[in-house]
């Protein structure tokens, strides 16, 4: 039986350390040089040197390269790395890739992953997509660059994939996706329950008396979390009985981050108008995402309608309003487990690195929380 690739490239060094072409203290080739020599891909070139490193036959030093161990002592040893930080043999670099975060949602997820790893002993390079696939491979490639041990990756877009983060996936090098489920790809997924969240907020308006009721979100097929939310929309209707208007469902609405809710001339704004004009009996709204529940109780203040005397909404991630004296949000929402997510993703990277079995899928669920806006 063929051995895998990266098997492969172990056998050959330890080949010449037995035989004394590289002597103890020798610098090993680096990971570009053994893709170079063996035409393998990069993550499959550091993942053999990660495994001489943790069976002590060699000690990599980030920015200084690898060499062959000296004894064990030299293993232990404290050595500098980039920018004067004292670093352990068994210290780990974790790259995590985030989206430019909305008022919303993300910025606690961050925050737990950065509080996790730093519990853990670890360090932390952050790098920013702002939702593009291609800033994105190339944040993957920097990091990679660094050597680091794992990434966390919020991915961009469910429906292009971003090839690299598949290769690194399919190299089994350590990765977990938050937020995301990549469909068709086996990779360690944490993300919260959508479909059953956004089931919540439409039962809710439907056990409430609401009959007509719109659903406005962004393009559905370009994350996961925005299908399975209008999967769970639809699925109350049908568990209800009640008739689903096909009419009542925006889904072309630009994402949040680029949503403008002061700008009365964008292209969200007018397509919710043009909603409301042609559909005066809705008396609901489901909100894929916090930004447009807020550009649509602005319309709808400025038609002279009222909520949630007139029209209800309900959305996701609704920051907590502290102006409020009983304490309750502007609208009923679906509160996502931000800190949770983010705990769990640096768990499962950790328990990847130290080759321990994980789960594909973790699931998390979520908190209803009633608002001022039903």
């Amino acid at each position: 039986m063929n051995q895998p690739l990266y098997q492969q490239i172990i056998t050959s060094l330890l080949n010449e350390i037995d035989t004394g072409r590289l002597q103890p203290g020798d610098q090993v080739p680096s990971e570009k040089e053994l893709t170079d020599q063996y035409q393998v891909s990069r993550i499959t070139a550091k993942k053999a040197l990660d495994q001489l490193a943790e069976e002590g036959v060699i000690v990599r030093i980030r920015g200084k390269g690898s060499y062959v161990n000296v004894s064990d002592a030299l293993a232990d040893e404290d050595v500098t790395g980039r920018e004067g930080k004292e670093l352990r043999r068994g210290d780990r670099l974790i790259g995590a890739i985030f989206p430019s975060y909305t008022d919303g949602y993300g910025l606690l997820l961050q925050y737990a992953v950065e509080k996790t790893i730093a519990e853990l002993g670890g360090s932390l390079v952050i790098k920013r997509s702002n939702h593009s696939v291609e800033e994105e491979e190339a944040a993957i490639d920097a990091l990679l660059d660094l050597q680091v041990d794992g990434i966390i990756v919020f991915p961009a877009d469910s429906r292009e994939y971003n090839q690299r983060l598949l290769k690194m996936i399919l190299d089994e090098f350590p990765v977990v996706v938050v937020d995301r489920n990549l469909k068709g790809i086996q990779a360690c997924t944490v993300h919260t329950d959508n479909k059953t969240a956004a089931y919540k907020l439409a039962a809710h308006l439907l056990e409430s008396g609401h009959k007509h009721i719109a659903f406005i979100s962004p393009d559905p097929n370009r994350t996961s979390t925005l299908e399975d939310r209008l999967a769970g929309f639809q699925q109350a209707f049908l568990a209800s009985g009640t008739r689903l208007c096909s009419d009542y469902l925006i889904t072309d609405i630009p994402s949040g981050y680029s949503c403008k809710s002061s700008d009365t001339h964008s292209g969200e704004y007018r397509l919710m108008k043009k909603l409301l004009e042609e559909h005066p009996q809705i008396t609901a709204y489901v909100c894929a995402e916090y930004e447009i529940a807020i550009i649509l109780y602005k319309l709808l203040e400025s038609m002279g309608l009222r909520v949630p005397e007139d029209c209800s909404i309900v959305c996701f991630d609704c920051p907590d309003d502290p102006y409020d004296h009983l304490n309750r949000p502007r609208f009923t929402h679906i509160r996502q487990y931000e800190e949770k997510m983010g705990r769990t993703a640096v768990e499962l990277l950790f328990a990847q690195i130290e080759n321990k079995e994980v789960p594909k899928l973790t699931l998390l669920g979520f908190e209803f929380k009633e608002g001022r806006s039903t």
